[in-house]
């Protein structure tokens, strides 16, 4: 990095290969852009990997979200939300997306499986944590893992507790 700004990396590698649903098409970095919106109150964000960059000399560039408009009612993004509460939360949370709690924190998710012709099928997941106030967004996808429940959903949670710890405090 020179001056603040990040140099491509020739080993990143990103897979935005689209998934199918039942009867529809979905594509995992879409996901993510409409749970982020559901958790911020049908507001979406634009997505970044980055909120800041520091340079050699210590000097300290924020990059601020970057909001693209309301896509949703705030009703209908209160109303996901608190079903994806209580798909993590709720009384028959656990043989299904229960495994993403995020210990002592109210936690929100959706699992599922995307269905494929001669193999497994794909185990989905996404979630957010804190559902309250939301500081992570977090898409799990495991080609040919099965139920989404049984390998996508354990590793949301994993990541979002992981991610919290780290970087929002106790």
């Amino acid at each position: 990095a020179d001056g603040g700004y990040l140099e491509a990396y020739e080993g990143w590698q990103t897979d935005s290969r689209p998934v199918t649903f039942d009867e529809m098409l979905a594509d995992d970095s879409i996901d993510l852009i409409v749970t982020a919106a559901i958790a911020n109150g049908g507001e979406m964000v634009a997505p970044r990997l980055v909120d800041r960059l520091v340079s050699a000399n210590g000097d300290v560039r924020t990059l601020g979200s970057r909001g693209l408009g309301r896509v949703m009612s705030a009703s209908t993004a209160r109303d996901l939300k608190d079903a994806m509460v209580r798909a993590v939360e709720g009384r028959f949370a656990g043989p299904l997306a229960g495994a993403a709690k995020v210990p002592g924190v109210v936690t929100a998710g959706k699992s599922g499986s995307a269905e494929l012709v001669d193999a497994p099928p794909h185990s989905w997941f996404v979630g957010f944590a804190p559902a309250s106030d939301p500081r992570i967004v977090v898409v799990v996808v495991v080609e040919n893992g099965g139920a989404g429940s049984r390998r996508a959903v354990p590793m949301g949670g994993r990541l979002m507790s992981a991610w919290l710890r780290r970087f929002a405090g106790p």
